[in-house]
Protein backbone atom coordinates (compact mmCIF):
# COMPACT_ATOMS: atom_id res chain seq x y z
CA UNK A 1 0.00 0.00 0.00
CA UNK A 2 2.72 2.00 0.47
CA UNK A 3 4.62 1.67 -3.12
CA UNK A 4 0.96 2.34 -4.66
CA UNK A 5 0.78 5.58 -2.18
CA UNK A 6 4.06 6.95 -4.04
CA UNK A 7 3.57 5.54 -7.18
CA UNK A 8 0.05 7.32 -7.24
CA UNK A 9 1.00 10.43 -5.24
CA UNK A 10 -2.54 9.77 -2.98
CA UNK A 11 -3.36 12.53 -0.75
CA UNK A 12 -6.47 10.38 0.68
CA UNK A 13 -7.70 7.22 1.31
CA UNK A 14 -11.40 5.88 2.22
CA UNK A 15 -12.25 2.74 4.04
CA UNK A 16 -15.19 0.83 2.70
CA UNK A 17 -17.19 -0.36 5.97
CA UNK A 18 -16.57 -3.85 5.80
CA UNK A 19 -14.31 -4.50 3.42
CA UNK A 20 -11.31 -5.23 4.99
CA UNK A 21 -10.64 -7.58 8.01
CA UNK A 22 -9.78 -6.18 11.27
CA UNK A 23 -6.19 -7.07 11.38
CA UNK A 24 -5.77 -6.21 7.58
CA UNK A 25 -6.53 -2.41 8.74
CA UNK A 26 -4.96 -1.82 11.44
CA UNK A 27 -1.84 -2.86 9.26
CA UNK A 28 -2.88 -0.68 6.81
CA UNK A 29 -3.43 1.94 9.20
CA UNK A 30 -0.02 1.81 10.69
CA UNK A 31 1.24 3.24 7.02
CA UNK A 32 -1.12 5.22 6.78
CA UNK A 33 -0.31 7.02 9.79
CA UNK A 34 3.56 6.93 9.11
CA UNK A 35 2.89 8.59 5.84
CA UNK A 36 0.87 11.45 7.22
CA UNK A 37 -2.54 10.21 4.80
CA UNK A 38 -6.54 11.50 6.26
CA UNK A 39 -8.34 8.26 6.43
CA UNK A 40 -12.05 7.90 6.06
CA UNK A 41 -14.08 5.22 7.50
CA UNK A 42 -17.59 4.81 6.09
CA UNK A 43 -20.00 3.91 8.20
CA UNK A 44 -24.42 2.52 8.72
CA UNK A 45 -25.97 5.66 9.40
CA UNK A 46 -28.20 3.68 11.63
CA UNK A 47 -25.69 2.87 14.33
CA UNK A 48 -23.79 5.34 16.83
CA UNK A 49 -20.42 5.65 15.54
CA UNK A 50 -17.60 5.81 18.21
CA UNK A 51 -14.80 6.95 16.10
CA UNK A 52 -12.08 6.97 18.39
CA UNK A 53 -13.45 3.21 19.39
CA UNK A 54 -12.86 2.99 15.30
CA UNK A 55 -9.10 4.11 14.74
CA UNK A 56 -7.93 5.97 17.44
CA UNK A 57 -4.35 7.19 17.87
CA UNK A 58 -3.05 9.45 20.22
CA UNK A 59 -2.56 13.44 18.68
CA UNK A 60 -5.80 12.93 16.43
CA UNK A 61 -8.22 14.89 14.69
CA UNK A 62 -11.64 13.00 14.39
CA UNK A 63 -14.45 13.95 12.20
CA UNK A 64 -18.05 12.43 10.82
CA UNK A 65 -18.88 14.26 7.07
CA UNK A 66 -20.17 13.12 3.95
CA UNK A 67 -17.58 12.96 1.16
CA UNK A 68 -18.98 11.68 -2.07
CA UNK A 69 -22.26 10.30 -1.16
CA UNK A 70 -20.53 8.59 1.41
CA UNK A 71 -20.83 8.86 5.10
CA UNK A 72 -17.79 8.53 6.77
CA UNK A 73 -15.55 9.06 10.59
CA UNK A 74 -12.05 10.90 9.02
CA UNK A 75 -9.47 10.50 11.24
CA UNK A 76 -6.37 13.13 10.61
CA UNK A 77 -3.07 12.89 11.91
CA UNK A 78 -2.33 16.65 13.99
CA UNK A 79 -0.38 18.46 11.99
CA UNK A 80 1.51 19.44 14.48
CA UNK A 81 2.23 17.25 17.57
CA UNK A 82 4.43 19.74 19.68
CA UNK A 83 5.07 23.63 20.03
CA UNK A 84 8.57 22.81 18.78
CA UNK A 85 6.78 21.51 15.17
CA UNK A 86 4.76 24.41 14.99
CA UNK A 87 7.35 27.01 15.32
CA UNK A 88 9.76 25.14 13.33
CA UNK A 89 7.35 24.89 10.42
CA UNK A 90 6.61 28.75 10.91
CA UNK A 91 10.49 29.83 11.56
CA UNK A 92 11.06 27.45 7.92
CA UNK A 93 7.95 29.19 6.16
CA UNK A 94 8.82 32.48 6.79
CA UNK A 95 12.76 32.17 6.46
CA UNK A 96 12.31 30.24 3.13
CA UNK A 97 9.84 33.13 1.75
CA UNK A 98 12.58 36.14 2.63
CA UNK A 99 15.00 33.92 1.50
CA UNK A 100 13.46 33.18 -2.16
CA UNK A 101 12.82 37.01 -2.20
CA UNK A 102 15.74 38.44 -1.61
CA UNK A 103 18.02 36.19 -3.49
CA UNK A 104 15.12 35.38 -6.95
CA UNK A 105 17.79 37.86 -8.98
CA UNK A 106 20.72 35.66 -7.87
CA UNK A 107 18.17 32.70 -8.42
CA UNK A 108 17.38 34.18 -12.14
CA UNK A 109 21.15 35.15 -12.77
CA UNK A 110 22.14 30.96 -11.72
CA UNK A 111 19.37 29.67 -13.90
CA UNK A 112 20.47 32.33 -16.78
CA UNK A 113 24.04 30.89 -16.82
CA UNK A 114 22.99 27.13 -16.37
CA UNK A 115 20.91 26.99 -19.37
CA UNK A 116 23.50 29.42 -21.52
CA UNK A 117 26.73 27.62 -20.83
CA UNK A 118 25.30 24.06 -21.56
CA UNK A 119 22.71 21.92 -23.56
CA UNK A 120 19.42 20.96 -20.96
CA UNK A 121 17.11 22.10 -18.81
CA UNK A 122 18.12 24.77 -15.55
CA UNK A 123 16.76 22.89 -13.33
CA UNK A 124 16.99 19.20 -12.18
CA UNK A 125 13.94 17.24 -10.83
CA UNK A 126 14.51 14.14 -9.11
CA UNK A 127 11.77 11.92 -6.58
CA UNK A 128 13.41 11.86 -3.11
CA UNK A 129 11.71 10.65 -0.02
CA UNK A 130 10.57 12.68 2.43
CA UNK A 131 8.43 12.52 5.89
CA UNK A 132 6.56 9.17 6.31
CA UNK A 133 8.59 7.77 3.54
CA UNK A 134 6.19 9.85 1.03
CA UNK A 135 7.69 10.67 -2.14
CA UNK A 136 8.06 14.21 -3.39
CA UNK A 137 9.76 16.36 -6.19
CA UNK A 138 13.32 17.60 -4.63
CA UNK A 139 14.64 20.44 -7.15
CA UNK A 140 18.31 21.65 -7.74
CA UNK A 141 19.93 23.72 -10.69
CA UNK A 142 21.36 21.10 -13.49
CA UNK A 143 25.39 20.53 -12.74
CA UNK A 144 25.77 17.67 -15.56
CA UNK A 145 25.60 17.21 -18.80
CA UNK A 146 22.64 16.49 -20.49
CA UNK A 147 23.74 12.60 -21.20
CA UNK A 148 23.94 12.56 -17.20
CA UNK A 149 21.77 12.68 -14.17
CA UNK A 150 20.09 16.28 -14.55
CA UNK A 151 19.42 16.34 -11.19
CA UNK A 152 21.77 14.15 -8.71
CA UNK A 153 21.57 15.07 -5.14
CA UNK A 154 23.45 11.94 -3.62
CA UNK A 155 24.29 8.44 -4.46
CA UNK A 156 24.22 6.50 -7.77
CA UNK A 157 25.46 3.11 -6.12
CA UNK A 158 23.83 0.92 -4.14
CA UNK A 159 22.36 2.52 -0.61
CA UNK A 160 25.20 0.18 1.55
CA UNK A 161 28.48 2.10 -0.69
CA UNK A 162 26.82 5.64 -0.82
CA UNK A 163 29.10 7.91 -1.91
CA UNK A 164 28.64 11.20 -2.96
CA UNK A 165 29.75 12.41 -6.10
CA UNK A 166 32.18 14.82 -5.71
CA UNK A 167 32.08 18.22 -7.43
CA UNK A 168 35.15 17.58 -9.84
CA UNK A 169 33.39 14.45 -11.68
CA UNK A 170 33.76 14.34 -15.23
CA UNK A 171 30.00 14.60 -15.83
CA UNK A 172 29.66 17.64 -14.11
CA UNK A 173 29.81 21.23 -16.51
CA UNK A 174 32.30 24.06 -15.46
CA UNK A 175 29.49 25.85 -13.91
CA UNK A 176 28.45 22.51 -12.33
CA UNK A 177 31.41 22.36 -10.51
CA UNK A 178 31.32 26.00 -9.58
CA UNK A 179 27.69 25.04 -8.06
CA UNK A 180 28.66 22.06 -6.58
CA UNK A 181 31.57 23.00 -4.74
CA UNK A 182 29.56 25.96 -2.82
CA UNK A 183 26.47 24.05 -2.37
CA UNK A 184 24.36 27.28 -5.06
CA UNK A 185 22.64 24.10 -7.08
CA UNK A 186 20.73 23.58 -3.74
CA UNK A 187 18.91 27.10 -3.55
CA UNK A 188 15.98 25.35 -5.32
CA UNK A 189 15.28 23.65 -2.55
CA UNK A 190 13.99 27.18 -1.12
CA UNK A 191 10.55 26.26 -2.72
CA UNK A 192 10.50 22.70 -1.71
CA UNK A 193 10.32 24.55 2.18
CA UNK A 194 8.18 26.33 1.33
CA UNK A 195 5.94 23.49 0.09
CA UNK A 196 6.79 22.18 3.43
CA UNK A 197 8.32 18.72 1.72
CA UNK A 198 11.64 20.03 3.26
CA UNK A 199 13.16 22.17 6.44
CA UNK A 200 16.36 24.08 6.46
CA UNK A 201 17.46 21.46 9.03
CA UNK A 202 17.20 18.11 9.09
CA UNK A 203 18.68 14.66 6.86
CA UNK A 204 19.84 14.61 3.28
CA UNK A 205 16.82 14.09 1.52
CA UNK A 206 17.61 10.96 -0.38
CA UNK A 207 16.59 9.77 -4.06
CA UNK A 208 13.78 7.57 -4.27
CA UNK A 209 15.79 5.27 -6.52
CA UNK A 210 18.30 4.50 -3.30
CA UNK A 211 15.19 3.79 -0.88
CA UNK A 212 12.56 0.71 -1.30
CA UNK A 213 9.28 2.21 -3.23
CA UNK A 214 7.97 2.49 0.40
CA UNK A 215 10.36 5.17 1.35
CA UNK A 216 12.16 2.60 3.77
CA UNK A 217 15.21 0.27 3.68
CA UNK A 218 15.03 -3.27 4.60
CA UNK A 219 18.76 -3.59 5.01
CA UNK A 220 18.87 0.05 7.20
CA UNK A 221 14.91 -0.37 8.45
CA UNK A 222 15.76 1.56 11.63
CA UNK A 223 17.50 4.18 9.84
CA UNK A 224 15.48 4.97 7.31
CA UNK A 225 12.47 4.72 9.68
CA UNK A 226 13.72 7.53 12.04
CA UNK A 227 14.64 9.44 9.52
CA UNK A 228 10.95 9.07 8.37
CA UNK A 229 9.81 11.10 11.74
CA UNK A 230 10.94 14.42 10.39
CA UNK A 231 11.60 16.37 7.12
CA UNK A 232 14.80 15.86 5.57
CA UNK A 233 16.64 19.17 5.12
CA UNK A 234 18.32 21.97 3.52
CA UNK A 235 21.59 21.26 5.92
CA UNK A 236 21.74 19.40 8.53
CA UNK A 237 24.43 18.21 11.55
CA UNK A 238 26.29 16.08 9.18
CA UNK A 239 27.19 18.80 6.66
CA UNK A 240 28.52 21.12 9.52
CA UNK A 241 30.42 18.03 10.40
CA UNK A 242 32.71 17.01 7.50
CA UNK A 243 29.89 17.30 4.32
CA UNK A 244 31.09 14.51 1.68
CA UNK A 245 34.31 13.48 3.80
CA UNK A 246 32.48 11.70 6.05
CA UNK A 247 31.29 7.44 5.74
CA UNK A 248 28.05 6.80 5.31
CA UNK A 249 27.95 5.12 8.86
CA UNK A 250 29.01 8.57 10.03
CA UNK A 251 26.15 9.63 7.99
CA UNK A 252 23.82 7.02 9.58
CA UNK A 253 25.03 8.25 13.10
CA UNK A 254 24.70 12.06 12.49
CA UNK A 255 21.12 11.57 11.42
CA UNK A 256 20.23 9.25 14.61
CA UNK A 257 21.72 12.03 16.58
CA UNK A 258 19.46 14.88 15.19
CA UNK A 259 16.44 12.72 14.96
CA UNK A 260 17.03 11.87 18.89
CA UNK A 261 18.43 15.72 20.22
CA UNK A 262 16.33 17.97 17.49
CA UNK A 263 15.51 21.02 19.29
CA UNK A 264 14.68 24.82 17.50
CA UNK A 265 17.90 26.16 19.29
CA UNK A 266 19.58 23.49 17.60
CA UNK A 267 18.69 23.71 14.49
CA UNK A 268 19.74 27.57 14.78
CA UNK A 269 23.03 26.38 15.38
CA UNK A 270 23.50 24.57 12.69
CA UNK A 271 21.98 26.94 10.50
CA UNK A 272 24.65 29.64 12.08
CA UNK A 273 27.60 27.01 11.33
CA UNK A 274 26.80 26.32 7.83
CA UNK A 275 27.85 29.29 6.00
CA UNK A 276 31.58 28.94 7.22
CA UNK A 277 32.12 25.38 5.65
CA UNK A 278 30.09 26.11 2.42
CA UNK A 279 31.89 29.37 2.05
CA UNK A 280 35.41 26.98 2.43
CA UNK A 281 33.90 24.51 -0.20
CA UNK A 282 34.89 21.59 2.20
CA UNK A 283 33.68 18.31 1.55
CA UNK A 284 31.86 19.71 -1.33
CA UNK A 285 29.97 17.18 -3.53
Amino acid sequence: IAELVNRERIDRVIVLNGTLPDAEIERCHKVFWRMGLPVSCTFDLALEPDPLALWWQPQSRVDLSNRYGLSVVEVRPARFMQTQDLLKSAFDFGLALISVVFLMPALAVIALIVRLTSNGPAFGKLPCVGKGGRHFTCLKFRTTHVDGDLALLAVSEPLADAAPVPYDAPRLTPVGRFLRRYSLDELPQLINILRGEMSFVGPRPLPARDLDPDGMSREFFDWSESRARVRPGLTGLWQVSGRSNLSFEDMIQFDLEYIRTRSFSLDISIILETPMPVLRGVGAS
